[in-house]
């Protein structure tokens, strides 16, 4: 019973895991397109670069205000709402799965000892 309860809780913690990823989806691609955006500056700074179609500090400059402002959270409002759904799912899952383990469990257990 151990190891199938074991079983149980590592499945509810990768959900959670894969939910929270979800939910922090915006922050991924934000994070991305500054560090991209960063590392374009600095070549442009160091190759000394003067166009200024090849300046990128406007782009970075509002990837990084849309980060502190959570400006893009409206958007995925939606799917955060589901994300809390599909939480609850896999939350009650793990309930009846734990409950019908222990359950079995339980049930084997008594007719083993011929107690009915």
């Amino acid at each position: 019973m151990d190891e199938e309860l074991t079983r149980i809780r590592e499945n509810f913690q990768e959900n959670v895991k894969s939910l929270n990823d979800l939910m922090n989806f915006d922050d991924l691609i934000l994070d991305f397109g500054i560090r991209s955006l960063e590392k374009a500056d600095g070549f442009i700074k160091r190759q000394h670069i003067q166009n200024p179609l090849c300046d990128v500090t406007k782009a970075l400059n509002q990837f990084k205000n849309i980060r502190s402002n959570k400006s893009l959270k409206p958007h995925y409002q939606i799917m955060l709402n589901q994300c809390v759904v599909l939480l609850v799912s896999y939350f009650s899952s793990a309930v009846e799965d734990i409950f019908t383990t222990a359950l079995t469990f339980t049930l084997k257990n008594k007719e083993s000892k011929g107690d009915r």
